[in-house]
């Protein structure tokens, strides 16, 4: 099990456009039950898969919605800068 969700997280986070080891660190921090993996809670979004995909978008999202408030990168060379982070946790 462990290997299939370390190959579905390396998935998603390369179709979403996330750095993989920021989806696997939200796996890890919410460490949610079945259909909460990813502590997804706004809406219905059945099995792992559904919970990654999301938690996926959020993360670019937001990077984005940062990029167009602030005028700064969310990453540089592929990593998340501190103040993004600490604007994603804030939401």
């Amino acid at each position: 099990m462990a290997r299939e969700l370390a190959e579905l997280i390396t998935t998603v986070a390369y179709e979403e456009g996330v750095p993989t080891p920021l989806l696997w660190a939200i796996r890890q921090a919410e460490g949610g039950g079945q259909g909460r993996e990813f502590g997804v809670l706004s809406e219905e979004t059945p099995g792992v898969e559904g919970q990654a995909r999301t938690a996926a978008k959020s993360l670019k999202n937001s990077a984005q919605r940062y990029e167009t408030e602030t005028g700064r990168p969310a990453y540089v060379e592929g990593v998340p800068t501190k103040e993004w982070l600490s604007y994603f946790a804030q939401r």
